[in-house]
């Protein structure tokens, strides 16, 4: 009992030392920007999809994962609807661009907050977009024409997105600003859409709960969303392009890179890996034994038929004999060949030669002695071993 009294208390300190790592992995701050509405994440947006009700008093509120073509919550003919589209990159179709200029017409407001756009989604809205210049932090405001005074949001999270650059001041015009030290650029960008408005948002990260949860950076948020004018009877928020931006980041970072991403999955990943190479390690040395040849299966229907051929014969009841083996030939095509068996004619020796590869003289001559046996009450020895010759022949060649 005393020999194994190191080994119980260095068993004892390795699980105290797990438990340690895996509970001081617990607090790790989660990095993970996932612009989720379920997540509570630093970086997920649950918490301003649950303000959303407050925002837009009345107003149903839903989340939306289908194509801006295949639209169900959304209603293409009414007005007053509000779309959210937050994520890090926003790459839409030709014709995805097009169903939501065709939504805002109608007089409804579609938000889009994306640190990166694709280049249909710049041409289509006539911009350029930019870094955010080494930004060590974040800070945003409105214009003076959207609220007043005007007032400049920070937090102490890291400073993701982009600028715009430039735009076409026929269709667009600047409702809020990112401050660097050296200069203001464009981050909200307001798009002329008839009855309604588009609004391009460049800095999505002030719509996670780590950015509106920092003091008073809610009312940040509050008032973007506040744009859309009247009444507003329906909010949607979009998850559709989000997941289409993940699911593309994972084609081309592949498997490893998301098992890589998270902690439990990087975990379990090496636990997979050390217990297959430990069985590789050890299955080198175990023997398996050899694993017996099989002899080919024989044909046992047609043993039965030679073995049952040799008493009739044996008895001299010729024609029986032939009728025996008519019945076993019939029932050998139709199980092998799933040839109809009812009508016995030179269709049948057609498609039976076809179908078991042999000469068609055998198959007619088969059948030739079917008909010459059906019609005659007997037949001599000489005409049994012909016909059992052809079937043997058919038999061997099929």
């Amino acid at each position: 009992m005393k020999k194994l009294v190191p080994y119980i208390a260095l068993v004892l300190i390795l699980v105290v030392a797990v438990a340690m790592l895996m509970r001081r992995q617990e607090h790790v701050f989660d990095q993970r920007i996932t612009f989720s509405v379920t997540d509570e994440a630093p970086y997920a947006c649950n918490a301003i999809y649950r303000l959303l009700p407050k925002i837009y008093p009345g107003a149903t509120v839903f989340t939306n994962s289908q194509s801006p073509v295949h639209w169900q919550v959304l209603s293409k003919d009414s007005a007053n609807q509000v779309l959210l589209i937050v994520n890090d990159d926003f790459h839409p179709s030709d014709e995805e661009l097009l169903a939501l200029l065709t939504f805002a017409k109608k007089g409804n407001t579609v938000i889009i907050s994306a640190a990166g756009m694709n280049e249909k989604a710049r041409t289509f809205f006539s911009l350029e977009t930019g870094s955010l210049g080494g930004a060590f932090a974040l800070s945003v405001s409105l214009d003076s024409n959207v609220v007043k005074p005007a007032y400049d949001y920070t937090y102490r999270g890291v400073p993701h997105g982009s600028v715009i650059t430039a735009y076409d001041t026929t269709y667009g015009y600047p409702l809020g600003y990112f401050r660097s030290p050296i200069a203001r650029s464009t981050n909200l960008l307001g798009v002329h859409a008839n009855k309604g408005n588009i609004l391009l948002h460049t800095t999505p990260i002030t719509f996670t709960n780590f950015f509106t949860l920092y003091r008073n950076n809610h009312t940040y948020v509050e008032n973007i969303l506040r744009l859309a004018p009247g009444k507003v009877n329906k909010v949607v928020w979009d998850e559709y392009f989000l997941y289409k931006s993940d699911n593309d980041a994972k084609k081309s970072s592949g498997i490893l890179s998301v098992l890589w991403r998270y902690s439990s999955l990087r975990r379990a990943a090496i636990l997979v890996s050390a217990l297959l190479l430990l069985y590789m390690l050890t299955a080198v040395k175990r023997k398996q034994r050899m694993i017996p040849a099989y002899a080919r299966p024989v044909n046992e229907s047609l043993e039965f038929v030679k073995t049952v051929s040799t008493l009739y014969f044996e008895k001299g009841d010729h024609h029986n004999l032939a009728e025996k083996l008519t019945l076993y030939f019939l029932d050998y095509v139709r199980n092998r060949y799933k040839i109809s068996t009812q009508h016995i004619n030179a269709e049948f020796a057609g498609n039976l030669a076809l179908k078991a590869g042999v000469d068609e003289t055998i198959t007619t001559a088969i059948v030739d002695s079917i008909h010459l046996i059906q019609l005659h009450g007997s037949i001599s020895s000489e005409q049994l071993m012909a016909y059992h010759a052809l079937l043997e022949k058919f038999y061997q060649k099929a």
